[in-house]
């Protein structure tokens, strides 16, 4: 079961019943009526298998499970007030009813379809996503433009483009389905059930070990659980994460932090260190220097990144002329790839090439720079709550980064 087999009015209508201590003056709130309303939450409580209401002679009161589901729907309902506050703010030409009249008529069917069809790019795509036909996403859409007074899409010759309008409330939408999935989740962990699913992107630095060791760590303790990871772009990621897609992003911090949106918790210090193949010249050389360095060929990143900066500051700051940048490459694999082809170096953090040096195809040269430590950490959204099995997540990951502290990373 999936939020998307809710019925979000019904949940919405669960935080007034909290609030007002009465299912008929709740019912009124809601614009339902007193059976419908009792019949939605005896409904929700048998889906949830869980008892969300105490019914007592002088009124109506959320459980403790009632409380953790009303504050989860409280956040994504605020999600989808602020996404809906700001296409007000930009269309305010537009007649558009107000946040809470949006949040009483808007759908879970509505949201799935916004979502799918931004995610795909037009409708099609989204049915092959969602396995909804493309006439019901193109139907649900265009009644949540009425409903909404929106434009969330443009058609473009035979293509549809979704506005930025689309992107807003797709984003919210996915958020707000991540806190609802959150607490249903922590529901059926609390019942032994399978349920939940921690989504990481990760970046380059940690994909060779810290990520593999720790998802298979949560694994052996919560078998059932699901986990997504995904690589790309820091900017791709940091997108994905703002949109609701990710739960974390686990590599390298940026420093100063790029946005009052995230939130940057620290894990270790990421030396460099010089790398070659593991015969090269230098491996079997009694004198190692700078100098040395110089005779050979480099493969290094692009002039703004942090491993080209700390290796041109290395090489001024002995006043030693730069040596000659054979290929300028970002990708890890195209680097592991060239290296035992000939006598290259390059400067790459020790967790990008365990692997290979444990193989025996690279090695290090020299100790790690002296300069140029990057931080390693975990990078969520401003005010995100992790739902259990992702809070458990994220102590494997911690146990892991202990044990290669242990091992000789910098605290």
């Amino acid at each position: 079961m999936s939020p998307y087999d809710l019925n979000l009015r019904h949940l919405m209508a669960l935080s007034a019943i909290k609030s007002l201590g009465s299912l008929s003056r709740a019912a009124e709130a809601v614009h339902l009526s007193q059976p419908a309303l009792t019949q939605a939450v005896v409904k929700l409580e048998t889906m949830l298998q869980h008892r969300l209401f105490d019914r007592k002679r002088d009124g109506i009161t959320p459980t403790a499970e009632g409380l953790e589901l009303i504050e989860r729907v409280d956040r994504a309902a605020n999600e989808l007030a602020m996404a809906f506050a700001q296409a007000r703010a930009a269309n305010a030409a537009r007649r558009m009813p107000n946040e809470r009249a949006m949040l009483l008529r808007v759908s879970f069917t509505h949201l799935r379809a916004v979502i799918a069809a931004v995610q795909g790019g037009n409708f099609v795509l989204a049915n092959r996503e969602t396995g909804i036909s493309a006439s019901a996403i193109h139907r649900a859409v265009r009644d949540f433009e009425q409903i909404s007074g929106m434009t969330l899409f443009e058609r473009r010759g035979r293509s549809v483009i979704p506005t930025d309008d689309a992107r807003l409330v797709a984003g919210a939408a996915r958020r707000a389905v991540a806190e609802i999935a959150a607490v249903m989740a922590d529901f059926d962990l609390r019942r032994g059930a399978a349920g939940g699913r921690v989504s990481i992107g990760a970046m380059p630095v940690v994909r060779a070990r810290l990520i593999p060791e720790a998802v298979a760590s949560f694994h052996a303790a919560q078998p059932n659980a699901a986990t997504s990871i995904f690589d790309g772009p820091y900017n791709e990621l940091f997108a994905r994460l703002l949109g609701g897609e990710l739960d974390m992003i686990v590599g390298a911090l940026r420093l100063p932090n790029p946005s009052t949106d995230i939130v940057q918790t620290p894990l270790y210090k990421d030396p460099f260190v010089v790398v070659a193949r593991s015969d090269h010249p230098l491996t079997n050389a009694t004198h190692f220097d700078l100098r040395s360095l110089t005779a050979f060929p480099w493969i290094m990143a692009g002039k703004t990144a942090p491993k080209r900066v700390a290796w041109e500051k290395m090489f001024r700051e002995a006043n030693i002329p730069l040596p000659v940048v054979a290929v300028e490459c970002s990708s890890i694999l195209a680097i592991h790839a060239l290296l035992p082809q000939a006598d290259w170096l390059t400067i790459l953090s020790p967790e990008q090439v365990i692997r290979e040096i444990e193989g025996g195809r690279l090695a290090t040269l020299g100790p790690p720079l002296s300069d140029g430590a990057g931080m390693i950490g975990v990078t969520t959204r401003a005010g995100w709550r992790p739902s259990s099995l992702q809070a458990q997540f994220l102590t494997h990951l911690n146990a892991k980064v202990a044990e290669l502290k242990r091992a000789g990373l910098e605290a």
